[in-house]
C-alpha cells in the first residue's frame, strides 16, 4: 500500500508541477522541493515505524532522532520558500506536501472499490 501511494504521489505531483510550469517555475520548483522532502519523510517514517514494530528492542535515541530528521524535512521547504522567494515559493512547497495526502484519498477510494 505505501508503493502505490508513493507512486501515485509522485505522479499527480509530477504532473501538478508540469502544468505550473508554464504559469509560473517557482510555484513549479516549489512543488518539486515539497515533492522530494516529503517522499523521503514518508520513506523514514516507514522505515522508523516498521523497525518498531517487528523488532522488540527499541531504541529510544534512533527513534529520536529519526523524529527530528522528519521535522527538519517538513521544515526545510518552507524555509526554502521564506528565505528564497526568487526560487521557491512557499504555496508551491506546500502544495508538494499536500499532493501526498490527496494520494491517500485517492488510494484509499480505489481499494475501498475493489
Amino acid at each position: 500500500m505505501e508503493g502505490k501511494i508513493l507512486r501515485t504521489t509522485e505522479i499527480c505531483g509530477l504532473l501538478l508541477a508540469a502544468v505550473f510550469c508554464f504559469i509560473d517555475w517557482r510555484v513549479s520548483a516549489g512543488i518539486a522541493l515539497g515533492l522530494v522532502c516529503f517522499s523521503l519523510y514518508f520513506l523514514i517514517l516507514n522505515a522508523s515505524y516498521r523497525g518498531l514494530t517487528e523488532s522488540g528492542n527499541v531504541n529510544g535515541l534512533l527513534m529520536i532522532l529519526a523524529t527530528i530528521v522528519r521535522l527538519d524535512l517538513m521544515a526545510i521547504p518552507l524555509l526554502a520558500g521564506f528565505l528564497f522567494p526568487q526560487y521557491f515559493n512557499v504555496w508551491g512547497c506546500f502544495g508538494g506536501f499536500m499532493v501526498f495526502k490527496i494520494a491517500s484519498v485517492i488510494e484509499a477510494a480505489r481499494s475501498a472499490r475493489e
